[in-house]
């Protein structure tokens, strides 16, 4: 073989390795533009703040409105009749005032605490137990000029006449314990809250009365008589025409509010034992009274004791209602012996009244110890039934 013909086929062989290698090239980089390609995992971002326009919202203008009253309505006035009225908003002073209307009408003056707040107080104070009417027309303007869209209306009272609602004791009642308070109550407050104690008086009793009076709370007075009223006595008590209610409602004078009463006179209602009845040797007395009496009186005048003999001493014990007394004699009493126990009219109610009448009464103590009687009695037969009997025996 030539050199000729060899270096021609070195060339050849090389030209076909290289034509070999790029034909694998170009499969390679084909494959490799067909494979999916990962892509790096996303950093997590933020968004933007979005930014929101605030609408703009134009308040539409309100007209005018009554939005409260004092007192409320249908509520009672005070003392000077005034009226406070509250607008939703400030008011156009002369419009309102103008735009008033009373019934009755009335004359006052106006006050404004503020431009929504009109006060109205009448020259002259309305009779007690008045209603007032009180209206504002359309014509009542706010201070951007609005009007009211319909008139109103509201109504109020005065404070009716002041009178006596209750009275104790009862008017014309009899046989009152002559402890009894004496209590009158009215419809409306006479005094104020928390100055019950520096209040006027509120009746005057006669006969004249010894005690201490006091309002129990603003509307009701009560007279303690102390010690007590006096047995058997009619008393008058007389209501102050001074008095007014604390809205300055005077007292009514369509009926008399004084009243009349009678106390019961002192008297026994109970002994026991009874007048008559055999006693223990170791028996008590108690005497009970209708009402509370002086204790002092009722054991100076108590005396018991057998006839001809010196009285008993003993002790005395009190109820503690003070109508009602214990007498336990100090030593044992006699048997087979009379007693007797007086009380006299000494004895006197707690106001200083004697009792009505006097107190005898006798008692027999018991007699020795004796047989009294047998059933069946000495001598007679002994009943027996189905083979059994009954003995009895009575002792003194």
């Amino acid at each position: 073989m030539t050199p000729d013909l060899l270096s021609s086929r070195k060339v050849q062989t090389l030209l076909h390795k290289l034509i070999l290698g790029l034909t694998v090239a170009v499969l390679l980089m084909s494959s490799a533009c067909n494979l999916p390609v990962r892509k790096p995992a996303a950093t997590p971002t933020t968004p933007p703040a979005v930014s929101i326009p605030t609408p703009t919202v134009v308040a539409k203008p309100l007209p005018a409105a009554v939005v409260e009253t004092a007192p409320l309505p249908n509520g009672d006035l005070a003392a000077d009749n005034a009226v406070t009225v509250y607008f939703n908003q400030p008011m156009e002073r002369a419009s309102v005032e103008g735009a008033l209307r009373t019934e009755p009408a009335l004359a006052g003056r106006f006050e404004w605490p503020d431009d929504a707040t009109m006060r109205f107080v009448p020259d002259q104070p309305l009779p007690p137990g008045t209603t007032l009417t009180v209206s504002f027309e359309k014509s009542a303007t706010t201070e951007n000029g609005l009007g009211m869209p319909d008139p109103v209306s509201f109504q109020f009272q005065t404070a009716p006449y002041l009178s006596v609602t209750e009275r104790l004791p009862r008017p014309e009642s009899t046989e009152v314990d002559p402890a009894s308070a004496v209590v009158a109550a009215f419809n409306l407050p006479v005094v104020p809250l928390g100055q019950t104690s520096s209040g006027p008086q509120a009746f005057t009793i006669m006969p004249a009365v010894e005690g201490r009076g006091e309002w129990l709370n603003t509307s009701t007075y009560i007279f303690y008589p102390v010690p007590a009223l006096q047995g058997g006595v009619t008393y008058t008590v007389s209501i102050n025409p001074d008095l007014t209610g604390q809205s300055g409602s005077p007292l009514t004078s369509d009926a008399s509010p004084n009243w009349a009463f009678t106390t019961a006179l002192p008297r026994i209602v109970n002994l026991e034992p009874e007048s008559g009845s055999q006693i223990g040797l170791d028996d008590s007395i108690t005497v009970t009274f209708n009402q509370v009496v002086d204790p002092a009186s009722v054991e100076s005048a108590f005396a018991f004791g057998a006839p001809g003999g010196a009285n008993l001493a003993g002790e005395f014990t009190w109820a503690d209602d003070g109508a009602s007394v214990t007498f336990q004699p100090d030593e044992r009493l006699a048997r087979t012996t009379t007693y007797n126990l007086n009380l006299s009219t000494g004895a006197a109610g707690l106001g200083g009244t004697p009792i009505s009448d006097a107190l005898q009464a006798t008692f027999f103590s018991v007699p020795n110890f004796d047989l009294v009687s047998t059933t069946p009695a000495q001598n007679e037969n002994l009943r027996l039934y189905s083979g059994y009997g009954n003995l009895s025996i009575e002792f003194t």
